[in-house]
């Protein structure tokens, strides 16, 4: 039988035999690997639990302010609250508490009568919080994916994939959370699962094996089942991996970035509660938060004292430190150049908290370890990390980033995309490329190289401002970037596309998203 040619270029595009690609993508089993049974901290960890069970003794899961860290305490608290231990969540404050557990925190635990502290996206280097809470009479259990640092993690047990050699593909602390409920609670549950899901797109974990396994049975279960508190977080009726990445996850970071309180303990209530109407009032909250938390980036971004003649990008703003990260994106994306910025400390304005993101060609841990400024604290990875440093230090840190962007330009990897025609822009090619899903890190959706057109085939909207052309296929070519006077002279145009099955007013419509092929 003749290969569809559609098929075909999708096929070579990802590097797949017609095998592997139905043995992978097409086949309708599921399953997740398993911790080992006999991993030595599992079975500590099993057994202390029995044993608060037993007791009746009081568990804290203390999470983290991202999404994962969220994900991973709303999984453990209706697993250990089902497995019949009494138990609470602390989400720490970005701006009070801090990133992990700390001294001051386990004070306050131990006062309020807990036994065990169960750190879930934290922990493997909590040293100091875990020696105190040990000499308290506190256990203290970690379910974490993080770096180990350079000590003894002195905790009663700790599960980490490293450690239970889970696979060579990393995993989020949320997906980890559900796979540890699975031993606990002796059977699957399909919300946590897909809590666990949501966790693996927000901490862009790489979209293969397993975690593309997790995502696609997510996809299925939420359209299916309807959970309350996923799908109140979205006004679509069909929720895929994009819905997911793009609307839902941005809200529940947006709650740990914006507020400055303690109120984002609201959330694994929230994702504890599957009844919508009792969680409308939190979903206002979100949204409200949300709105706040887009504004105020928007308008950093626009409002950035940026001097484009310099190879980076460094500005000192006054927005929350929660919201460096994401003005670093937008800024990144737009100019194409590295992007350092940083807000003063909410509780010491005498110290600046930055962000940094980068692409290709300039990595961020080496621009920090070659900057002649001492950092107050840093890290993160090859093209995103943080770095605090005193006021005064600021104008050393800016002249050296830039130096540092001078000798490393960015060098972005080529574009690789599939050429097509208008005849292939089709609603069942939409739905063979959907088969290649989920799509997301280090799995990304295919895009296109469009030819065929001409500039004066093209049409837009009643003001020129925007790309609207209906093709003969039935789809529409649209695109918020291009308008009337993007092509001055008549001839061939060719563009960059991805389609996207999109809904408007309950209605669904196959677009053809483009950008200028440059």
């Amino acid at each position: 039988m003749e290969q569809n040619p559609f098929l075909k270029k999708l096929l070579d595009y990802y590097s797949l035999s017609e095998e592997e690609y139905e043995d992978e993508y097409l086949s309708s089993s599921f399953s997740l690997p398993s911790i080992s049974k006999d991993d030595k901290n599992l079975i500590k960890t099993l057994k202390r639990l029995d044993e608060a069970k037993a007791k009746k003794e009081k568990v804290l899961i203390y999470g983290d302010y991202d999404c994962d860290g969220i994900m991973a305490t709303s999984i453990m608290r209706i697993a250990l609250k089902r497995f019949g231990i009494e138990c609470d969540s602390y989400i720490p404050s970005r701006y009070i508490d801090g990133y992990a557990l700390t001294k001051n925190n386990v004070e306050k635990i131990a006062k309020a009568g807990f036994k065990v502290i169960l750190c879930v996206d934290n922990g493997v280097t909590a040293y100091d919080a875990i020696d105190f809470a040990l000499s308290l009479g506190i256990d203290v259990l970690i379910i974490d994916h993080h770096e180990f640092g350079d000590k003894e993690i002195k905790s009663l047990a700790y599960l980490h994939p490293n450690s239970i050699n889970y696979g060579e593909i990393p995993v989020s602390a949320g997906y980890l959370s559900y796979i540890f409920s699975e031993v606990l609670l002796g059977y699957s549950d399909d919300y946590l699962l897909c809590l666990g899901a949501i966790s693996t797109i927000s901490d862009m974990m790489p979209v293969k094996k397993y975690n593309r396994r997790i995502i696609k049975k997510a996809v299925e279960l939420i359209n299916q089942n309807k959970y309350a508190p996923i799908v109140s977080l979205t006004e679509k009726s069909y929720i895929d991996e994009r819905i997911i990445s793009f609307e839902i996850v941005p809200k529940i970071n947006a709650i740990g970035r914006i507020d400055k309180t303690t109120h984002i303990n609201r959330l694994p209530k929230y994702f504890s509660i599957l009844d919508k109407y009792k969680i409308s009032s939190y979903v206002e909250w979100i949204n409200e938060i949300n709105v706040l938390r887009k504004r105020i980036a928007e308008d950093a971004s626009k409002n950035a004292n940026i001097d484009l003649n310099q190879e980076a990008i460094v500005a000192l703003l006054d927005i929350p430190t929660g919201l460096n990260g994401l003005v670093a994106n937008r800024l990144l994306s737009q100019y194409e150049k590295p992007v350092a910025i940083f807000s003063k400390s909410e509780n010491d304005p005498s110290i600046l908290v930055g962000s940094i993101r980068s692409k290709e060609g300039f990595n961020v841990l080496e621009a920090l370890k070659g900057n002649g400024v001492e950092l107050v604290a840093g890290g993160g990875h090859e093209f995103a990390g943080g770095a605090t440093i005193k006021a005064e230090d600021y104008p050393k840190f800016q002249k050296d980033f830039i130096y540092a962007a001078l000798k490393h330009k960015l060098s972005p990897k080529p574009k690789k995309l599939i050429t097509i025609a208008i005849s292939e822009c089709t609603l069942d090619n939409y739905n063979l490329i959907k088969t290649f899903g989920p799509f997301g890190h280090d799995h990304e959706e295919p895009k296109f190289l469009l030819t065929g057109l001409n500039s004066e085939d093209l049409t837009y909207t009643r003001n020129g401002k925007y790309l609207m052309t209906r093709l003969n296929t039935g789809a529409k070519l649209i695109s918020f970037s291009i308008n009337e006077d993007t092509y001055a002279l008549e001839g061939p145009v060719l563009f960059d596309v991805r389609f996207a099955y999109e809904e408007y007013k309950g209605k669904f419509e196959l677009n053809i998203v483009a950008s200028r092929h440059i």
